[in-house]
């Protein structure tokens, strides 16, 4: 069995958290689907999109402006990978199937619980995971590409033509809040437009 290389895209601010604990974990990120897991993804293109889809201050500035981005490719060995897979403790990873393209059944992430360690010496049953990384710019995608990669996952979209709970703008394309997120504080279950959720991200 071969391993293969993992990868995920951060903003800087994270990458400095990396360097200071010299591990990736939960901690690490601003926006993490869980509590008690990260994700890694099989391939560069997957990893990017998953940053730009996070809850995250650079995402939402990806939508205007050009923004500079952190890439680290995991090089595990194969008994790192048959370990991270094989364990019962909290360095435990899991690959998830989807239904995506073609082929039926691609994989396309890895939640990865615990931390994965960097260096030497950590104590974790791994060993330190060897690493590349790869510092670059990405250029803005638009609102309303931001909009389907950041918002389309996670909030209900409302009416095209609707008002703006927040600024008041009409007509307008609006997402509904639900009660993890939300631009007004206590104030779940009402409609913003794509400016008003990217402010909101810009300044949480």
């Amino acid at each position: 069995m071969t391993a293969p290389s993992a990868f995920l895209v951060i903003q800087p601010q994270e990458f400095d958290m990396v360097r200071r604990n010299l591990c990736i974990g939960v901690s690490t990120f601003q926006d993490t689907p869980s509590k008690n897991f990260w994700k890694l993804m099989p391939t560069k293109q997957y990893a990017m999109d998953t940053a730009l889809a996070a809850f995250t201050t650079l995402s939402a500035r990806s939508a205007t402006e050009p923004t500079r981005w952190i890439m680290i490719e995991l090089k595990f060995t194969e008994k790192q990978w048959m370990m991270l897979f094989c364990s019962d403790n909290f360095n435990t990873a899991a690959v998830t199937h989807m239904t995506r393209g073609p082929t039926n059944s691609t994989w396309y992430q890895y939640r990865v619980f615990g931390d994965i360690p960097l260096y030497e010496g950590s104590g974790n049953i791994l060993g330190a995971v060897e690493y590349d990384i790869y510092e670059f710019s990405w250029p803005a995608i638009g609102m309303e590409v931001w909009a389907e990669k950041c918002l389309a996952p996670r909030l209900a979209r409302g009416w095209e033509f609707a008002c703006c709970q927040q600024c008041g703008t009409f007509p307008t394309q609006v997402w509904w809040a639900d009660d993890l997120n939300s631009p007004l504080q206590g104030k779940s279950r009402r409609p913003y437009c794509i400016k008003c959720w990217m402010n909101w991200l810009l300044h949480e």
